[in-house]
């Protein structure tokens, strides 16, 4: 199915093995076109997730729903949050351009 990806690092409930642990994760597809985009409202910036602080050790979220500081659903903000990301997980303190300009 993919060669080479290791399977043990999904969960699975004890005793299903390989490729048979994808049965056991939530998979969706946002295919609606109500669902294919986050609103913007005002003041809503403040219950979006941080990239560093998501609650679940080893897990950062990415895309315009996180929180960078702008309150947008665009291009710019999933880029940020992926830098933001690629900074959380390598521990190196670069500076974001933009980051925050909401």
């Amino acid at each position: 199915m993919l060669p080479g990806f290791d399977w043990s690092t999904l969960y699975a409930a004890d005793g299903i093995e390989g490729a048979n642990r994808l049965s056991e994760q939530y998979l969706r597809v946002n295919i609606a076109p109500s669902e294919r985009y986050v609103q913007s409202l005002v003041g809503s910036t403040q219950y979006r997730l941080f990239v560093e602080s998501a609650g679940v050790d080893g897990l950062y979220p990415v895309g315009d729903w996180v929180n960078t500081g702008i309150n947008s659903g665009d291009i710019e903000a999933a880029t940020i949050s992926g830098l933001q990301a690629a900074r959380a997980v390598t521990g190196k303190s670069r500076p974001i351009v933009h980051e925050g300009d909401g």
